[in-house]
């Protein structure tokens, strides 16, 4: 059965996240093995809704604007000396996005549970690039983070910024393409027709 857990660690932090236990007993067990103290476990409905929910929602998605705001923001947390399970509730609790808040509580999870960053993102291939994950554990290695997701930020600005770029080149020739088939449409149909 999935039960979705909040946890309070010997530091006073806050974790949630979502996992797998044949009963409530024995996920508090689990939890308190870990060290940290089980604030509250709910079972999952299995009901059609909790079952979809499982799946990548459509509808809401984490933008690139949204992942430079993440990368800049986690940094500059991890060069003021929060931990990075404490940036990532921090971050958490600031975003508006459900699909990336899901996201952190999971990060957030992971993290607590002893997983590295970029084993977490590695879960969210949908969302965080190849590249992205690849960077960051570049940074993990080497002992510097939070340079490391500053420089995805920065990449991913000048990537959005081109992407931006290159649409904006691109409407000018669309719209004449559009003009001259609609035109050709309309003349084939008068010489048909009349």
């Amino acid at each position: 059965m999935l039960f979705s857990y909040s946890a309070k660690s010997k530091t006073g932090e806050i974790s949630e996240g979502v996992l797998e236990a044949p009963d409530r007993f024995s996920l508090a067990r689990d939890i308190r093995s870990r060290g940290d103290i089980p604030l509250s476990i709910t079972e999952k409905s299995e009901n059609l809704v909790g079952k979809f929910s499982i799946l990548p929602n459509f509808f809401s998605r984490v933008s690139v604007s949204e992942q430079i705001i993440l990368t800049k923001n986690l940094s500059e947390m991890i060069r003021a000396g929060l931990s990075l399970s404490r940036a990532l509730s921090v971050l958490k609790k600031q975003t508006k996005n459900p699909a990336l808040s899901k996201i952190l509580v999971s990060l957030s999870g992971d993290i607590n549970a002893g997983e590295t960053l970029s084993q977490g993102l590695a879960k969210f291939p949908a969302v965080f690039s190849k590249l992205f994950t690849s960077m960051t554990r570049a940074g993990e290695e080497s002992g510097n983070l939070a340079g490391a997701l500053s420089d995805i930020g920065m990449n991913l600005e000048k990537s959005n910024s081109l992407t931006k770029k290159i649409r904006g080149a691109l409407i000018y020739p669309g719209v004449i393409f559009s003009a001259m088939i609609i035109i050709g449409v309309l003349m084939f149909a008068f010489v048909v027709y009349f």
